[in-house]
């Protein structure tokens, strides 16, 4: 029986990936092996976001490198050529993990890097109490100066609402109580699909079971769009009054070369409003 293990870099969308691509691997008769030393085969989720999380990706795989490894997430996506002698699986294809691996067990590295439009909801994923992580988008619609994630997760698209709820209802099902909605940028949730963040919201709120929502980060400038309607879909008492507003730079001179589109101004409104 082949054993595998995962190990996740970077945000909670990565590590909700990691866990779909559990549920097909455990699903096609792979064995998870808690410790990476017992696995025959492992795979590493790499993030691109920040230097540091890249070096700890170089050092895994140089620690590993007696084992057959397999990468994926944003990493391998942006810089592919960095791993050649790798098999790779890009972020719009972790549903074919199996296939990925199947093939590098019997000695081949392939490569699934293409973009695709995936719906990742349809994709079961093993969870890990008390917390089930939905990824209700990926992608965004900026064009930072700096960032390699955009690089990497070109896509932006918005999974359709019901989706969602049938991931909170699983999470109910399961007595999995928080329920983490995560993305690239929760701000332009639904602007592919003709709809925003406070209306997924209050259709969550419309659910019953006994769950309490956590919002992930989203991007001012955009969130100013339609903040005074999300404080009120956050009175739901289900909803954690959390948010992740990154604030980068108290320079509107800064903000405006990092091509940020939004002013420290429009940030202090939204901290005034909370």
């Amino acid at each position: 029986m082949v054993k595998y293990h995962i190990i996740t870099f970077g945000c909670t969308l990565n590590k909700s990936e990691s866990l779909r691509m559990k549920y097909l691997l455990s699903n096609s008769g792979y064995t998870w092996a808690d410790n990476p030393e017992e696995a025959d085969i492992i795979i590493i989720n790499t993030c691109t976001v920040k230097g540091l999380a890249e070096n700890k990706v170089y050092r895994t795989i140089r620690k590993l490198k007696n084992k057959k490894i397999v990468l994926a997430g944003c990493l391998v996506q942006h810089q592919p050529e960095k791993f050649k002698d790798y098999p790779l699986i890009g972020i719009y294809n972790i549903d074919k993990v199996v296939e990925v691996v199947d093939k590098a067990l019997h000695g081949e590295n392939l490569k699934l890097l293409g973009v695709r439009n995936i719906n990742k909801l349809k994709i079961p994923s093993l969870d890990e109490s008390p917390i089930k992580i939905i990824p209700i988008q990926e992608g965004c619609l900026w064009r930072c100066s700096y960032c390699a994630t955009k690089l990497a997760r070109s896509l932006m698209q918005s999974f359709p609402p019901r989706y969602v709820y049938q991931e909170i209802m699983d999470a109910v099902r399961k007595k999995l109580p928080i329920i983490y909605l995560t993305g690239t940028d929760l701000a332009v949730y639904g602007f592919d699909i003709g709809i925003k963040l406070p209306d997924l919201l209050r259709g969550i709120s419309n659910l019953d079971g006994t769950f309490f929502v956590r919002v992930g980060m989203a991007n001012p400038g955009i969130l100013n769009m339609f903040f005074d309607d999300l404080l009120e879909a956050y009175k739901d008492p289900r909803i954690f009054k959390f948010f992740h507003i990154p604030v980068q730079t108290g320079s509107n001179k800064v903000l405006q070369d990092m091509k940020r589109n939004y002013t420290v101004e429009q940030f202090l409104e939204l901290v005034e409003k909370i």
